[in-house]
C-alpha cells in the first residue's frame, strides 16, 4: 500500500533509477474528485490495453478506514504508455475512475 514506484534499469549491473514523475506514472495523488490527500495504491498491473505493442499500467486503489490522512476518494489508475516511453493518466477517459475501494489480486493459473 502506498506509492507506486517505477524504476528504470541502469546499466549492465542490478542498479535501478526512480523515474515516475519523469515518465508519467506518478499516481500519489488522485487526479480526479478533488481530494489532494496521498493515494492509496494496492496493486499495479501490467498489459496492453490497447493493442498498440506497449505495456499499460492499472493501478487499484482505494483507501481503508483506518487511514484518515489518506484520500478518501481514490480513483483507480489507467496509465497508457505513449511512443516516448512515458505515460498518459486515461482511467477516466476509459470509465476505471470508480472511487469504490480496489485491491489487487494474483492471476490464477
Amino acid at each position: 500500500m502506498g506509492d507506486q514506484r517505477l524504476m528504470r534499469r541502469t546499466g549492465d549491473a542490478p542498479a535501478f533509477a526512480d523515474v515516475p514523475f519523469a515518465m508519467g506514472v506518478a499516481a500519489q495523488r488522485p487526479y480526479v474528485g478533488g481530494d489532494g490527500r496521498p493515494s492509496t495504491g494496492w496493486h499495479i498491473a501490467f498489459g496492453d490495453v490497447d493493442n498498440d505493442g506497449r505495456d499499460d499500467v492499472f493501478i487499484a486503489k482505494g483507501n481503508v478506514q483506518q487511514m484518515p490522512g489518506n484520500a478518501m476518494e481514490d480513483p483507480n489508475n489507467l496509465l497508457m504508455a505513449q511512443e516516448d516511453r512515458t505515460f498518459a493518466e486515461a482511467g477516466d477517459v476509459a470509465g476505471v475512475a470508480s472511487m469504490h475501494r480496489g485491491r489487487g489480486r494474483p492471476w490464477l493459473i
